[in-house]
């Protein structure tokens, strides 16, 4: 199994000549933010809807949620695919807000089905900026207040 990880509302899709989609939802863990615990995209039932199909929408919360997926079978490096795109993170990017996240991809070397081997991080679009920041933490504190 291929595994996949993405820090925004996504749709993941493999592009071969037929689609194959993730096919499994391995982890599910939001971040705060202004639809978690909301049925249409905040939810485990949100992050499994992205499973076999391109219609689906699960939001990961504010910085530091995130989702694991896996495919049926491993992501190829086609050649044939156009700029040689291999697979496809469909968000939801609008022409005034956007939400920047980091993709990581793990090959299941062991074949345990379980994502513990090594992580790689995909270079986004902004990852060679020098004005990119890498490698911070955030720590969420509940100040008690209400939500």
């Amino acid at each position: 199994m291929k595994f996949v990880i993405a820090f925004l509302l996504a749709s993941l899709v493999c592009l071969h000549l037929r689609a194959q989609y993730v096919s499994v939802l391995k982890e599910y863990k939001p971040a705060p933010g202004q639809v978690i615990n909301t049925e249409g995209a905040g939810s485990p039932a949100a992050a499994a809807s992205v499973c076999n199909s391109n219609n689906g929408l699960v939001s990961l919360g504010s910085f530091g949620g995130y989702v694991v997926y896996a495919f049926d079978e491993p992501v190829e490096n086609d050649p044939g695919n156009p700029y040689g795109v291999d697979f496809v993170i469909f968000g939801n990017a609008q022409s005034d807000w956007s939400e920047p996240g980091t993709v990581m991809v793990m090959k299941d070397e062991n074949n345990n089905g379980e994502a513990d081997d090594e992580w790689f991080e995909l270079a986004g679009s902004d990852y060679f900026f020098s004005n990119t920041i890498k490698s911070f933490n955030l720590k969420y504190i509940n100040s008690g207040g209400t939500s």
